[in-house]
């Protein structure tokens, strides 16, 4: 506790202060030691007790008022279903490595966001995840599309320079582990042959985007004061050669009809195709 007032005192009230538990504690230990730094006004309290003992994160929120945490050890969005419905902590962190991939975490901060609690992304894997994670933090103000779209391009630039690293080659050509570790060379592909590998691995982009109806008026790109007022939000996903992989599409405040349907996917296919083109432009010339 001296330690904890000790931090408060030396960097003031405007820092933010998280603690972390790592899960040593039992149920009783974890209040007494919630209540007793409470005062020091932390943000989270990570992991007070075993993760997979749900009864005890009951016990732990039913009786502090210091903001629990849990999330670095769960995976897919089944194992948040009962933490998140029963709001048994105020703050989640998923791992994007861990917990299933991008469409995962953005399916487990959409359940999250339901139930107004609060996700912080955890990252113990360097730029890359944390560049994600940054991704589906700012998508989730609005529909969570960036996500995809910006996802993508790092996606494709990975393996531009996995191909001209030599670690990503056609299986043909492919030195096995052991002979790359017994020194064997490794083939060097051209200009045209890497260009074609590369849509061998990743034969065509993927974007998505927000479409609805906002006051009768379709909309395109919903930031997050178009979707919070939006009647119906339809999130779009689809490749570069005009093919859907996903269309959600929810009547939040009003049924809709077959033609503002047809007019929200229309309007979704322009704007991906206005994003597949960003993406070729972004990329072009990169290595």
């Amino acid at each position: 506790v001296e330690w904890m007032e000790a931090v408060r005192e030396t960097v003031g009230p405007d820092y933010e202060i998280l603690v972390d538990a790592h899960a040593r504690m039992d149920v009783a230990s974890a209040i007494k030691a919630a209540n007793a730094i409470e005062h020091v006004d932390l943000v989270w309290f990570e992991e007070p007790t075993h993760v997979e003992n749900h009864n005890s994160l009951r016990q732990v929120s039913e009786n502090t008022t210091v903001p629990p945490c849990v999330g670095e050890r769960h995976f897919t969005r089944w194992e948040y279903d009962e933490i998140l419905r029963d709001r048994l902590v105020d703050y989640i962190m998923p791992d994007v490595a861990w917990c299933g991939g991008i469409s995962e975490i953005r399916r487990i901060a959409a359940m999250a966001e339901i139930q107004y609690i609060r996700v912080s992304p955890h990252d113990a894997l360097g730029p890359v995840a944390l560049t994600v994670d940054c991704d589906v933090l700012n998508a989730d103000g609005g529909t969570r599309c960036a996500s995809v779209t910006a996802a993508n391009i790092a996606l494709r630039l990975a393996i531009r320079r996995l191909i001209a690293s030599g670690d990503c080659l056609p299986a043909d050509i492919r030195p096995t582990e052991d002979e790359r570790r017994s020194g064997a060379e490794i083939p060097e592909l051209s200009a045209k042959q890497s260009a074609a590998h590369e849509r061998a691995v990743l034969p065509h982009d993927i974007a998505a985007i927000s479409t609805g109806l906002v006051g009768g008026v379709t909309r395109l790109d919903l930031d997050y004061n178009l979707d919070s007022a939006a009647d119906v939000d339809m999130n779009v996903v689809m490749t570069g050669d005009g093919r859907f992989i996903e269309v959600q599409s929810t009547g939040e405040e009003s049924t809709y009809s077959r033609a503002e349907l047809d007019e929200l996917v229309s309007l979704a296919e322009k704007g991906n195709a206005q994003l597949h083109a960003i993406q070729a432009a972004v990329l072009s010339g990169v290595e």
